[in-house]
């Protein structure tokens, strides 16, 4: 799992969003939480409980290592 707790860091790292959706359930996550997991095996972000949310189609290409 790969944590993120900005916006500036998801999308410097290669992933953004297919639609409304997904963009607001990642601000809504982020300010419930303070952070979200991407899981690469699956390609899912995930919730602090480590719950899937949606599927995240770009790929990962950033520098920041698994947790």
């Amino acid at each position: 799992m790969i944590e993120f707790d900005n916006l500036k860091e998801y999308l410097k790292c290669g992933l953004g969003f297919t639609d409304l959706f997904e963009e607001e359930m990642f601000h809504y996550l982020l300010k419930r939480d303070g952070k979200l997991f991407y899981d690469p095996a699956t390609k899912m972000m995930c919730d602090v409980n480590l719950t899937p949310v949606y599927f995240v189609e770009q790929v990962y290409t950033g520098s920041k290592s698994y947790l």
